[in-house]
């Protein structure tokens, strides 16, 4: 009876098997930016296959012609020829390099990446910013902001690259304008040269009448015209630029001509379909009395 019972308790009743050890936690993929170009740390230009390593598969894709949207939650992702050329958000959640997101303020904005031209849409006003991207490409960060005054918020951000065609366009196009600014200039005809060359940003900080005194003071400018793109991008084109201007001055009571030499940048920037003049940025050599 002993070893019937036995026998039945080894076969019936089994101590239990030991659980198996937990899996470790997978470790989220570190993400640390290399260029402004970029939303929580992730840069445009990136692959694709980079992008699902830091985020998972994506929630779906919608293809195009010839680029496809990838969504992750609230970040959009247009990918082209398996290259990430534009991420996009209207998410708190994701932020720039210098912390800007949406719901900041446009005075945020300037505070983080300085003073811009307005570019207005059928609900917001958009600021763009020409950034380099990865390996050195032209890039621009866009804020769409619910608004026009400093406390207005940013309701969507995107950054994406620019085309190298469209970028050679653009800064082609905005040296014509400057051109053309400068041949109004010499003309003297100073009012059609502010009323419908120069942004609104420009005009606010600059009124007509100071605009019209400092054209007067200078009998004669020349440029260098083989401007130097510095950065471009869908509607923003720096140009670099060596020039000279002569103004009459009074020295040993004798009215005498200065030469003064001057380098510097100046934005150009495509205001409703228009490149104008947005910002000029010179710094003065050492003026030499004519003689």
């Amino acid at each position: 009876m002993a070893v019937v019972a036995y026998m039945i308790f080894t076969n019936f009743i089994k101590p239990p098997e030991p659980e198996e050890p937990p899996e470790p936690p997978v470790k989220p993929v570190e993400v640390v930016a290399k260029t402004d170009l970029s939303l929580n740390g992730i840069d445009v230009g990136i692959s694709l296959e980079r992008l699902n390593e830091i985020l998972g598969a994506a929630d779906s894709v919608e293809d195009f012609d010839g680029y496809s949207i990838y969504r992750y939650g609230a970040l959009k992702a247009e990918v082209r020829s398996g290259k990430i050329v534009a991420l996009m958000t209207d998410n708190s959640k994701f932020s720039t390099s210098k912390n800007i997101h949406v719901g900041s303020t446009y005075s945020e904005v300037v505070s983080a990446y300085g003073q811009h031209a307005s570019k207005s849409s059928e609900r917001f006003t958009i600021y763009e910013y020409p950034i380099k991207a990865l390996n050195d490409e032209n890039g621009v960060l866009r804020f769409s902001v619910d608004g026009v005054h400093l406390s207005d918020p940013v309701v969507q951000i995107s950054a994406r690259l620019v085309a190298r065609r469209e970028a050679n366009e653009n800064v082609e196009q905005a040296k014509l304008a400057l051109h053309r600014f400068l041949n109004t200039i010499a003309r003297k005809d100073y009012n059609k040269a502010y009323d419908e060359m120069l942004t609104n940003n420009y005009k606010n900080l600059v009124p007509k009448p100071q605009f019209v005194g400092m054209c007067e003071q200078l009998t004669s400018v020349d440029f260098n015209e083989n401007f130097t793109e510095v950065s471009s991008s869908a509607n923003s084109v720096v140009l670099a630029f060596e020039a000279g201007s002569r103004t009459k001055v009074m020295r040993d009571g004798k009215e005498q001509t200065l030469y003064t030499p001057w380098t510097g940048e100046i934005e150009m920037v495509n205001e409703a379909g228009v490149w104008k003049i947005n910002v000029v940025a010179p710094q003065r050599g050492e003026g030499i009395i004519e003689k």
